[in-house]
């Protein structure tokens, strides 16, 4: 028996990990008669920019939010990858295009083609043969009407604008709102039993955690550390004038002392800067200012980085975005944890008050997904190859089995195994490993039974629609003035 079913939920924390999660479950669940509460607490973690993964995209759709109203009220940028410059010192920088790569013709994976191509003298690089890729190099940005085959895009946003819009939005769905300066815990066997505010005690069917790495609720697991797979452990802000054409790109600059995120907005530059927690402030912003060529300005303090995860559903308190899951910030990393957390919570929501079988479904979910994560994320430090002591210090860290498996078949076949509850997926994996130097060494030997006149042929006609494709695609502020940008 599940028990009485849920009829209350009660969301305690503040910013996109509480508002993003209020508006979801009053979409998700509300409509079933489910009353969703956010006791809204004090600080507001949420950073200066968000950079969000397609993923976003496709639960805003669920959720009602309209791309007009984003660039309108949040500033948006659309961005259709991520670009790495300096992490290997004997590679040009890369881009990670948000897309599939090659035309999908052919009983072997595109990449046996390509590293058959190459091995012949071909130059054009394995994201030459991405749409989004080629747009990104002619500064395009996504078709302004209709679906991009084979593409797709994400967003940088106002932090601050984009939590105001989703709370109008939960608030717009029904959901209640009550502030609150402080609060106290009280647990039962079950797990919690209520929440003492100034106005009386709260109860509730369900409780979720959204007060980020200060994990209020307390209703949690061990924390699983997976610091030594990221070196850097300090995260501040900066803020630069930005160049006159926008990018649909974000780029991942190396530094000696860590690396910076450049979130360029329509109206501002702001650089997110993970650095070794021994280096100041003011010599991370003078580096900055040497790498990219101006003056930059500190915004704010630094924060702890600190990368790991707990179980998230423990009793009747589920712990979603940072109170559980706390992702590096490379590659819109920090929304994943929600998102993943809010995907799986929404697909395993309980039926009754006895909950105990949903909660092991989803934290069984969400630690493989987060898994797959960190070992993409991780992949990106294994494969530097700078010099300076904490970079080498990543390399030479021991890593995830999982993620060992991955590389060592990568580095011989160019294979890696079946993908199931991952973000990122095979030509994300392939971008990115190439980009960093990883050439496999024995190809599949089916490749070498290829009509090389063929291949040719195919291949350039490949390269040839993409850049015709690309060469019809609008600028980043064309884009944005199709919905209502100033």
């Amino acid at each position: 028996m599940k028990g009485a079913p849920i009829s209350h939920v009660v969301i305690v924390g503040s910013g996109v990990d509480a508002w993003l999660t209020a508006l979801a479950l009053a979409r998700a669940v509300g409509p079933l008669g489910v009353a969703i509460e956010v006791l809204q607490t004090p600080t507001d973690p949420t950073p200066i920019v968000l950079d969000a993964l397609p993923a976003l995209r496709a639960l805003h759709r669920l959720l009602g939010v309209d791309e007009q109203t984003l660039v309108t009220q949040c500033g948006a940028v659309p961005v259709v990858g991520q670009r790495f410059t300096g992490w290997n010192l004997d590679q040009p920088p890369f881009v990670r295009a948000y897309a599939s790569v090659g035309d999908g013709g052919s009983h072997l994976d595109f990449i046996q083609h390509w590293l058959r191509a190459r091995a012949l003298g071909m130059t054009a690089g394995f994201g030459d043969f991405s749409p989004a890729g080629v747009a990104a190099a002619k500064r395009r940005a996504p078709p302004i009407q209709g679906e991009w085959k084979g593409a797709d895009y994400g967003y940088r946003l106002d932090g601050a604008a984009y939590v105001d819009l989703i709370q109008r939005k939960a608030l717009a769905a029904g959901v209640t709102l009550r502030a609150v300066e402080s609060l106290a815990v009280h647990r039962n066997e079950g797990g919690l039993e209520g929440l003492d505010i100034a106005d009386g005690r709260v109860r509730a069917d369900l409780y979720i955690d959204a007060t980020g790495e200060d994990a209020r609720l307390g209703l949690i697991g061990s924390w699983e550390d997976w610091s030594a797979c990221f070196p850097f452990r300090k995260l501040g802000y900066f803020t630069a004038s930005r160049p006159h054409q926008l990018e649909a790109l974000t780029e991942n600059v190396a530094l000696s002392s860590g690396w910076a995120a450049v979130l360029d907005l329509a109206d501002r530059r702001v650089i997110a800067a993970v650095l070794d927690d021994q280096i100041s402030g003011e010599v991370a912003r003078m580096e900055l200012e040497a790498v990219l060529g101006g003056p930059v300005t500190a915004s704010g303090g630094s924060a702890p980085a600190s990368p790991g995860m707990r179980d998230g559903w423990v009793g009747n308190c589920v712990s979603l975005g940072r109170s559980a899951l706390r992702t590096d910030v490379l590659e819109g990393g920090w929304l994943l944890g929600l998102q993943i957390g809010l995907t799986h919570l929404i697909a395993n929501f309980p039926l009754g008050q006895d909950m105990a079988g949903e909660a092991r479904l989803f934290n069984s979910a969400v630690r493989r997904h987060a898994e797959a994560v960190r070992d993409y994320q991780a992949a990106h430090y294994r494969l530097s190859n700078r010099s300076e002591p904490k970079w080498r210090q990543a390399a030479n860290a021991p890593i995830p089995s999982s993620l060992q498996a991955r590389l060592d078949l990568f580095a011989v076949r160019g294979a890696l195994p079946p993908f199931e509850d991952e973000v990122f997926q095979a030509d994300d994996w392939r971008m990115m490993l190439l980009g960093h130097g990883l050439i496999p060494t024995d190809p599949n030997p089916a490749a070498e039974s290829l009509d090389d006149a063929v291949e040719r042929r195919r291949l350039f006609g490949v390269i040839q629609r993409n850049v015709a494709e690309a060469a019809g695609l609008p600028s980043v502020e064309a884009w944005r003035s199709s919905r209502g940008a100033a």
